[in-house]
């Protein structure tokens, strides 16, 4: 396996996959700002092919994103809960509070993050039950972190099993009960996104790699499982789970493929290995960049047009949010992007020790 350099412990497009998926995912919300801005960009114009493009790539974005999480998670599953309290729990709770903290003030202030919803994003009684907007990711990369460690005793097919009940379940919720959007969001991201692909990750993640070691396979694939993915898309249309197993599971693996055969230009592969190493940051951190864009060129440029405006939306926060990762880690050290440790309890004086004191 190609390695990153990085003391041979990395695989380097894996890493690169994880850049990509994440500049997928800003280059994703630059387009909703566009559809804002520009509400025939959909159907008409220059834009048109990219964003039809974006929508196509639904099928494989968060999926072979969620796919890298479970993938690393399966290294630390066995630690146990013990681990996960201490670690997945405590770092999950103190970026959720944070960020919807730092989310709610820019609003406040006058920054709007996601000009196609009101502003602030939820209300007050919402706050921490619903996610502030895209931190709904970090919601689900929790569940499903505790969902694996609660599976795991199981044999394989009852993990199996479960899963697919509780992606019907999910999928039901998500089709009949009104829920607030961003709840709806993470609800929905759970069928369709989450639950399949985390688990993919955790269950058969490191066979998958190995698997697409071998070129043969893997150009084969980068062919037969869209085109199969897309075929029941089209034929059935299905949705919430089924949509994840009959028509995302395919696709995501074949662009796995596509990543792994394009991996082999390593200049590039090194570049989006770069933005996979930074993917947390680049995500916390790339939808003020779009609103900062979207509320200057409002400002300076209204007539741009939708080619440059698409651009600038999608590089500049991709590049901002890299630079001030690092300004923020060189001068706040890791507080905005890694949690503090639990408080230590003090331990009681044993009864010896007090008398040996006095």
């Amino acid at each position: 396996m190609e390695r990153d350099g990085s003391g041979g412990q990395r695989i380097l497009w894996i890493d690169s996959l994880r850049g990509v998926t994440i500049a997928l995912v800003v280059l994703l919300h630059a387009s909703m700002v566009l559809r804002v801005w520009f509400p025939e960009a959909q159907t008409t114009g220059p834009v048109a092919p990219v964003m039809n493009l974006i929508s196509v790539l639904s099928l494989v974005r968060m999926p072979a994103f969620f796919f890298c999480a479970g993938l690393v998670f399966r290294f630390a599953i066995g630690r146990g809960w013990r681990w996960f309290l201490n670690r997945r729990l405590r770092f999950a709770v103190w970026v959720i509070g944070l960020w919807t903290l730092v989310s709610l003030g820019l609003e406040t202030a006058g920054l709007h993050l996601y000009p196609w919803k009101p502003t602030p994003s939820i209300g007050a009684s919402q706050l921490f039950w619903v996610p502030y907007g895209n931190l709904w990711f970090m919601y689900a990369l929790l569940a499903v972190s505790a969902l694996a460690l609660l599976l795991r005793p199981l044999p394989r097919p009852a993990q199996c099993l479960a899963v697919l009940a509780l992606g019907l379940v999910l999928t039901m919720v998500d089709r009949h009960v009104p829920l607030p959007d961003d709840l709806a969001l993470l609800v929905g991201g759970l069928a369709e996104d989450a639950l399949v692909f985390f688990m993919l990750g955790v269950w058969w993640g490191p066979a998958i790699v190995r698997l697409l070691d071998d070129r043969r396979i893997t150009r084969a694939a980068v062919i037969l499982l869209p085109t199969l993915g897309m075929a029941i898309l089209m034929a059935f249309a299905p949705r919430g789970i089924w949509l994840s197993l009959l028509v995302m599971l395919p696709t995501t693996l074949g662009f796995l493929a596509v990543v792994r055969v394009a991996s082999a230009w390593e200049p590039g592969a090194r570049l989006f290995a770069l933005l996979g190493r930074r993917s947390l940051e680049i995500f916390l951190l790339h939808q003020i960049f779009i609103a900062a864009v979207h509320a200057l060129l409002l400002r300076f440029a209204p007539g741009a047009g939708a080619v440059e405006v698409l651009a600038l939306l999608w590089l500049v926060p991709v590049a901002g949010s890299l630079l001030a990762a690092r300004l923020l880690r060189r001068f706040t050290g890791a507080a905005l992007f890694d949690a503090p440790a639990w408080p230590a309890c003090p331990r009681p004086r044993t009864r010896k020790a007090g008398m040996a004191q006095g």
